[in-house]
């Protein structure tokens, strides 16, 4: 839930004036092409396996955020500890790797960006759980966000948006409507029908729309050599946003062992492991096909609410799940 699913190539191309943004495109389509024929075999599986790894890594951040609540960890202090985990573990990479920094301006937004928009993502994704919003649906709604990005591109950078594409965004609001279709029968104020009712729902949307957001302003800044280096700083500025927030409010260190293991886990499985999988997936297949196979994250909480959460959801709602699983993944592949 930290990547550049859609413009990567973008912004690569806005860094090299002079030259046609479609040419520059289609070059570096045809370099990874290339690369990919010089590494038979290594692109249909390694590439794939990653992303995967990745998507199944993002899907169980409900679970360990799950441990961290038992354990007695602030919402703050869980998420604070999570993003400086992850930083300093994507750090130590880029350094090894000896990774291009951005600088100037760029890091200057990229570190805005950290300390806003993606806590405001969080912010809403963890508050929705912490309602006790069934983990599958908040990471469900989460996953709207290709629509999201698909009307922002349009609205805000006036792309050109097909039929098909209006198709795929109507699958996507049918799935939707399905999904919290129970709740509107039975009035919004309803917990009973959805544990966390209006409160949880609307936070869950919110955190699609800033994640929308969020993957529209850094397609501008980040480029393909300073992926993971970006991904470090935005991590090192939520990280620092939330201790700050935490240690205004007093909030204490984990000082259990399922607290302690939860921030583990979601600093290291859940963020530095998956993140770097994504990048590096998303080198050897494209960050179109990345987006695409990372549609089994929110299968995977979904599986893992209700084998070991004890979550549950009507037909009804695991069809408008399906939708909005389809959308996304047809949204995606349509970027």
């Amino acid at each position: 839930m930290l990547g550049w699913p859609a413009g990567v190539e973008r912004a690569a191309a806005c860094d090299s004036p002079g030259v046609p943004q479609g040419k520059l495109v289609a070059s570096r389509r045809k370099e990874r092409k290339d690369a990919e024929s010089n590494a038979p075999g290594g692109h249909r599986v390694v590439g794939p396996l990653l992303v995967v790894i990745s998507a199944i890594s993002f899907g169980f951040m409900p679970l360990f955020s799950h441990w961290c609540d038992k354990g007695g960890v602030a919402l703050e202090m869980k998420l604070g500890l999570r993003f400086l985990l992850g930083a300093a573990l994507l750090t130590g990479l880029a350094l090894r790797e000896r990774s291009t920094w951005p600088t100037g301006r760029r890091l200057v937004a990229l570190a805005a960006v950290g300390g806003g928009l993606y806590l405001a993502e969080a912010y809403s994704y963890f508050g929705a759980l912490a309602l006790g919003t069934p983990s599958g649906l908040v990471s469900l709604l989460l996953y709207l966000y290709p629509v999201s990005v698909t009307v922002g591109a349009w609205l805000v950078m006036r792309e050109r948006v097909s039929p098909g594409k209006w198709a795929v965004l109507g699958i996507a609001m049918v799935g939707l409507a399905l999904t919290l279709g129970p709740v509107a029968v039975s009035g919004w104020g309803s917990a009973s029908v959805i544990p966390g009712g209006a409160a949880g729902i609307l936070l869950g949307l919110l955190s699609g729309v800033v994640y929308a957001i969020y993957i529209l302003v850094t397609s501008r800044l980040v480029t393909r050599q300073t992926a993971m280096t970006a991904t470090a700083i935005v991590c090192w500025s939520a990280a620092a946003a939330y201790l700050s927030i935490a240690a205004v409010r007093g909030q204490a260190l984990p000082s259990t062992v399922m607290g302690v293991t939860g921030v583990a886990m979601l600093g290291t499985v859940s963020t530095a492991v998956a993140m770097t999988c994504f990048l590096a997936g998303s080198a050897w297949i494209g960050p179109v096909r990345a987006a695409t196979l990372s549609i089994l994250e929110p299968v995977t909480t979904v599986a893992i609410g209700v084998l070991v959460l004890g979550e549950r959801a009507g037909w009804v709602q695991a069809l408008g799940g399906a939708l909005i699983l389809v959308g996304a993944m047809l949204a995606a592949r349509r970027r």
